[in-house]
């Protein structure tokens, strides 16, 4: 009898809202990254000399991380340049335009006949790329490419981090790129189309001059 008496052991079920995805963590590790390499902030640096893009040197650094068992490269390009002092300059950059976003408007290097593809075709002179770590690896799903691009979103946001961020989709040799760079009240998104055939009027200077002025 005494043991009828005894209460019942209750079972209590605790859901841990604090473990993190595999999503979150990703994001993580990119934010990590860009920490490390200390892309955070907005840094102008001295105007572009015509044909540096050629002339000039270029360095990367790669780091490799994981999306559960999905690997990935993280690089960063840059043109090396001449350091400059920086010092009391914080405050004023807070709210200029991205150096990014103004190489775009530059024409003093466009399309350098020796540079990283996303050189000649943007006119940078830094970003960073994630891609698929195994060459024979590859982003192919639209799923799959919009949840790095979702990533790479929330990462620019947390870090502060203005320098372009890609993602390489599709197989390697495409060379096809989406990404994004983001600034204070502004964004720019990167995409890309491949076509299979190139229209007829985009064969000669003289048809692209046209649409290019019909569009504006």
């Amino acid at each position: 009898m005494a043991a009828d008496s005894e209460p019942e052991s209750e079972v209590f079920e605790i859901t841990d809202f604090t473990t993190a995805s595999e999503w979150e963590r990703f994001i993580s590790k990119v934010e990590e990254v860009l920490n490390d390499w200390k892309l955070i902030g907005n840094s102008l640096g001295k105007p572009l000399e015509k044909g540096i893009f050629t002339s000039g040197t270029w360095e990367e650094k790669s780091d490799e991380i994981s999306f559960a068992d999905f690997k990935f490269s993280v690089t960063h390009h840059y043109l090396v340049q001449e350091s400059t002092d920086k010092e009391g300059k914080d405050e004023l950059l807070e709210d200029v335009v991205p150096q990014s976003m103004q190489d775009l408007l530059g024409m003093n290097n466009d399309f350098p006949p020796r540079a990283h593809c996303l050189v000649r075709w943007y006119g940078l002179r830094e970003f960073v790329v994630i891609a698929p770590a195994a060459h024979s690896d590859a982003v192919l799903s639209e799923s799959k490419c919009n949840l790095l691009l979702s990533s790479v979103s929330i990462a620019l946001g947390n870090t502060g981090c203005q320098v372009p961020l890609f993602v390489q989709i599709h197989h390697k040799w495409r060379r096809m790129y989406v990404g994004e760079c983001q600034g204070p009240g502004v964004r720019t998104d990167f995409e890309m189309v491949h076509l299979r055939k190139v229209p007829n009027q985009y064969t000669h200077l003289s048809g692209m001059s046209f649409n290019s002025i019909a569009s504006s």
